[in-house]
């Protein structure tokens, strides 16, 4: 058998070569292009990453305070006397101070989202009530502040001695 000679392969290996080293080359570039998407979308993704993991970090609080309702556990009064010449006794801040306790002490327990209708409710019943202490004196209650902060709610009141239309 005779082995063919490489003069009509010769034309053919030079083609070959060609679409081979092109093969190559655009192997190649096409990869260093892919790579180059690929790194600027994996760096995207990690930037995404961390502002996620900042985001969940800030948001984490009020998420569980958002689950927490807040409600009012300590009840603050602070009486006034509204007369400067004729200013109320340690005993009678202090009895008037107890009975606004009681008065208020429904209002203990609840959410700051009910209390608001509640304390309307309160300040009208007491801005019109009476009270009477010990030694035949009677003071009528003004609130001019009321404040909610963290779970406490503080109450300025105003006593006036109440007359009697007779």
């Amino acid at each position: 058998m005779k082995v063919p000679t490489r003069a009509w392969f010769n034309p053919y290996m030079r083609a070959i070569g060609l679409i081979a080293a092109g093969m190559v080359i655009g192997s190649a570039l096409f990869m260093s292009i892919y790579q180059h998407n690929f790194s600027i979308l994996y760096e995207d993704n990690q930037r995404l990453r961390t502002e996620n993991e900042e985001i969940h970090k800030e948001l984490e609080p009020l998420i569980q305070k958002k689950n927490n309702k807040i409600t009012i556990r300590q009840i603050r009064i602070h009486i006034q006397s509204n007369a400067a010449d004729n200013p109320l006794e340690e005993a009678a801040v202090s009895e008037l101070r107890r009975g606004l306790q009681r008065d208020l002490e429904l209002l203990r327990g609840l959410s700051i989202d009910s209390i608001i209708d509640s304390l309307t409710v309160a300040k009208g019943i007491i801005k019109r009530k009476v009270y009477r202490l010990s030694g035949e004196k009677e003071y009528t209650l003004d609130i001019p502040m009321i404040i909610i902060k963290n779970s406490e709610l503080t109450i300025w009141v105003e006593a006036h001695p109440y007359i009697r239309n007779e």
